[in-house]
């Protein structure tokens, strides 16, 4: 018996009306995009709802204004009409408090990363750089229209407010150092060495179960640790090594700082 893979697409939708005095630049929609798409992804995850994922789409598109709709998806089932609503409607209520707060001060100070910071502020981009444009974030039936949940409703500069607050905590917030920082007993590769052993500037480690595939800037929290890495008989970059990982940010780039090494692994033939 064959199983239905279809998509099943979910009938209520985060609706987000756009009305704009000025052509949109391609960048910053697609930025807010993807964000919204982010924001809602984490929001899943973090509800332990990994069977489903957001389906963003382009409704209308008018002079003046533009709406997209942010829905459930879910492989090979259909989803249940009460988890979908409730869902929805929790993630609409959500980025209506966040907002709220950062527009009027009221509420609780939400907790957010720095990732969710930075995709905050480019939801709003779009009506931060045109001085007459608004954005409506509501809950809808998309087949017939219905409002299920007025969400929230901000301007030009309520919006660039929320920009200008978000940026602050979010710089906060990297210098911030968390659990979440911290990445125990993960394997690290070299990708490149410096010969010169005063410096760190040049040496790239690759951890797979961080940043797959990238190499990435690595420092040492002493020397002994850089030495038994990096200036050991053997080539480093044939070996594998067992460490604690903290996540640093400078610039806005990634890097690994080694605080402990457990183990080393032979990649040699």
């Amino acid at each position: 018996m064959e199983t239905n893979s279809t998509p099943a697409l979910s009938d209520t939708a985060l609706l987000v009306h756009i009305e704009h005095s000025k052509p949109i630049e391609v960048g910053d929609f697609v930025a807010s995009f993807k964000a919204l798409n982010y924001l809602y992804c984490s929001f899943l995850k973090k509800k332990g709802q990994t069977n489903k994922r957001a389906s963003l789409y382009v409704e209308k598109v008018e002079k003046g204004s533009i709406d997209f709709f942010l829905c459930d998806v879910a492989l090979g089932s259909v989803i249940p009409l009460m988890e979908n609503l409730n869902t929805i409607l929790e993630f609409a209520n959500y980025l209506k408090n966040v907002f709220i707060y950062f527009i009027k001060g009221n509420g609780e100070c939400p907790k957010l990363t720095a990732q969710e910071c930075s995709q905050l502020s480019d939801v709003v981009g779009v009506v931060a750089s045109d001085n007459k444009a608004n954005m409506q974030i509501n809950v809808v039936n998309k087949n017939n229209g219905d409002v299920k949940f007025y969400g929230c409703n901000f301007t030009f500069a309520e919006s660039n407010s929320m920009q200008n607050q978000l940026r602050k905590m979010e710089d906060g917030l990297k210098n911030e150092v968390s659990d979440a920082d911290i990445h125990n007993r993960v394997m690290m590769v070299m990708y490149q060495v410096r010969s010169e052993n005063a410096s760190d500037k040049g040496n790239l480690a690759i951890i797979e179960e961080i940043c797959e595939g990238k190499h990435i800037p690595v420092v040492f929290a002493s020397d002994e640790l850089k030495n038994k890495v990096l200036y050991s008989e053997d080539n480093p970059t044939q070996k594998a090594f067992q460490v604690d990982i903290q996540l640093q940010t400078v610039g806005g780039k990634i890097i690994y700082k080694v605080l402990a090494l457990h183990d080393v692994v032979d990649l040699g033939t």
